[in-house]
């Protein structure tokens, strides 16, 4: 899934089809969780915001939960709270 259906940081403008595969995109809130949890890992950024229409079931507002990342060796390297507002 591209961070376009998703992220509403990337694109202002709703849609109603992906841009990449030209379908509806929808996808529940674990696979929005672990796409979130990636783009954690990689930039460090605990808030997003969610375009509504793009999560099946959405929650009403927003959705917060706890993370956490390991290093090599399998022992604790960093913690957050990630948060999602839906818009």
């Amino acid at each position: 899934m591209c961070e376009l259906c998703w992220n509403a940081d990337k694109k202002e403008e709703e849609l109603t089809l992906c841009p990449v595969t030209q379908e509806p995109y929808v996808i529940t809130l674990n696979q929005l969780k672990e796409e979130i949890l990636k783009r954690w890992m990689t930039t460090g950024n605990i808030h997003y915001r969610v375009h509504k229409n793009a999560i099946f079931n959405p929650p009403n507002q927003s959705y917060v939960w706890e993370a956490s990342k390991c290093d090599d060796n399998g022992h604790l390297k960093q913690e957050a709270t990630l948060s999602i507002q839906f818009i």
